[in-house]
């Protein structure tokens, strides 16, 4: 770009100086043939002799587009020469500063990141003043995750490259602190990617009026736009971009020397279960009061996506004080035929007051809840578009324990995953089950036979996929459930008792020691008002296994 303007301004001034112009009123030269020039009410004006001696400080490649400069700090590097920056604006390194008078090579430039004791490459935690809370990433470390702030510090490692530049990786595997897609515009978010010292990876730290206070520029606008927590946000899992250096608090950041990440720290062991799980559990209803309002309310969001079978919608809950910094388990229920996506925490069904009140007294670990629909497709093909479409959008925007939405995380993820459904909600289920054993590990058919086959292929098939998707059999858990006297009810027992003796399934609702169950309530009807009691007694037994 420099090379450009000089090519222009040379060009241009070839044939606009041969003119009369006036005496300029001030000193300041922009350009040299055989006089000095100035550039005045929009206008060229020669320089007087009496500035030329004392204005004209042209020991450098860049004059007179750009100033000399006063020092001998080297910023950056360009085909034209080496570049400083004083006064906020860029300027050439003088000729007296590249050799010595032994004619020696030029000094390398000068390493601002390491001169200074706040950011010499080691181990930092990097918080922001304006809300007291430390860079993150969101999750785990993987390509394309999101960098955010919250209150639990993540380590980093700053590596200077000698050039002022430094980059910053992530604690949780080789990937830098990149701006996405190397956009140099303002608002490009920041996230990790895979190291490659890229420009887009590529950082300098930069003084503040304040101590020991920092801004951090990208490379790729030579410092001009800096880390920046989205809107001065405070909260737990606030985006960060960038923006315009303005040294605002929510741009300023205090880098702390620390130790380098442990094992545990990285890998932080899973606390032990202590969930008791009874092995033949018997129907309950859920009590009275949880039917109506909690004090402790969840939030229901709508959410419009693209998906492959064209535009669509789905509810999704998250529970009360949801993080966007913490991890979530992640329960997809679907709706029966006749419905929508709107069913289940509409106002026939109302399951979120049940998830509110076992949330708040602690029956169940707060967890996100999905209800989509197969309205665009049909109920056993929706396992498709699940797959392709459902969980990448709703686990790229929500906090799941999928690392990102690539085909490896979501499989890594799948026992933090369940599936469910009423009715043709089941058969869309069981549809799953057959389908997308890899990428879930709790399933939860209600009222519903495995419309995949028929007699006793119905279990067979179950079996079959199992064996397909070489699962052992801790590997994957299945809790059936419906009412005596459901419509559904005699299509149901034939496959369950198929199931009961046919390996790989051990039958029992003790997860810890088998993979199958099927709850039968006494007199109840193919009816959301009996299923959802169904789920308050199934729900709890998820997500304690392999976790």
């Amino acid at each position: 770009m420099k090379t450009f303007i000089f090519a222009f301004l040379f060009t241009f001034l070839g044939y606009s100086l041969a003119a009369d112009y006036p005496e300029c009123k001030t000193c300041n030269v922009y350009y040299i043939d055989d006089k000095y020039w100035g550039v005045e009410n929009g206008d060229w004006c020669e320089i007087p002799s009496s500035c030329v001696s004392e204005a004209v400080d042209s020991d450098c490649f860049s004059f007179p587009l750009y100033p000399c400069c006063q020092g001998c700090d080297v910023y950056d590097e360009t085909t034209e020469g080496l570049w400083g920056v004083e006064n906020n604006q860029w300027c050439g390194i003088k000729d007296t500063c590249i050799a010595d008078d032994n004619d020696k090579p030029a000094d390398k430039p000068v390493d601002k990141a390491t001169d200074d004791s706040a950011v010499q490459s080691g181990w930092y935690t990097i918080k922001n003043t304006g809300s007291d809370k430390y860079l993150q990433v969101n999750g785990k470390g993987s390509a394309g995750a999101n960098v955010v702030i919250g209150s639990n510090p993540d380590k980093w490692k700053i590596t200077s490259l000698g050039d002022g530049y430094i980059t910053i990786t992530s604690m949780y595997g080789d990937f830098m602190i990149d701006v996405k897609g190397g956009d140099d515009s303002n608002g490009a978010n920041i996230q990790i990617n895979t190291a490659s010292k890229e420009d887009s990876q590529q950082f300098i730290v930069q003084a503040t009026s304040t101590d020991d206070v920092y801004t951090i520029g990208s490379k790729i606008t030579r410092g001009s736009r800096v880390l920046d927590v989205e809107n001065a946000r405070t909260t737990n899992g606030s985006n960060v971009l960038q923006w315009d250096n303005s040294a605002k608090p929510n741009q300023t950041w205090v880098i702390e020397a620390t130790s380098a990440p442990t094992e545990e720290e990285i890998n932080p062991p899973k606390p032990v279960s202590n969930f008791k799980y009874e092995a033949m559990m018997q129907y309950r209803d859920a009590p009275q009061q949880y039917l109506g309002g909690c004090p402790q309310q969840g939030k229901i969001t709508r959410e419009s996506y693209n998906s492959i079978n064209g535009g669509n919608t789905l509810l999704v809950y998250t529970p009360v004080g949801y993080d966007p910094s913490q991890q979530y388990n992640i329960f997809y229920l679907m709706h029966g035929g006749g419905e929508n996506e709107g069913t289940i925490f509409g106002p026939d069904v109302e399951l979120q007051n049940i998830l509110d009140h076992m949330i708040m007294n602690g029956e169940l670990e707060p967890l996100i809840v999905v209800t989509p629909t197969f309205n665009k497709c049909e109920a056993r093909t929706f396992y498709k578009e699940f797959r392709e479409s459902v969980i990448p959008f709703v686990e790229g925007k929500y906090s799941t324990y999928a690392k990102s939405t690539s085909p490896e995380d979501i499989a890594a993820s799948r026992f933090h995953r369940a599936y469910g459904g009423f009715s043709m909600g089941s058969a869309s289920t069981w549809a799953v089950v057959i389908n997308c054993l890899d990428i879930v590990a709790y399933f939860m058919p209600l009222s519903g036979d495995n419309w995949e086959a028929n007699g006793y292929d119905k279990a067979k098939s179950v079996a079959d996929a199992v064996n397909r998707f070489g699962l052992k059999p801790d590997e994957f858990f299945i809790f059936a459930a419906t009412g005596s006297e459901d419509i559904a009810y005699p299509n149901m027992n034939p496959q369950m008792d198929d199931m009961k003796k046919m390996e790989p399934f051990i039958y029992t609702s003790d997860f810890s020691q088998g993979n199958f169950y099927y709850l039968v309530a006494p007199g109840k009807t193919h009816w959301w008002g009996y299923v959802k009691h169904y789920i308050y007694d199934a729900l709890p037994s998820f997500f304690h296994e392999h976790q």
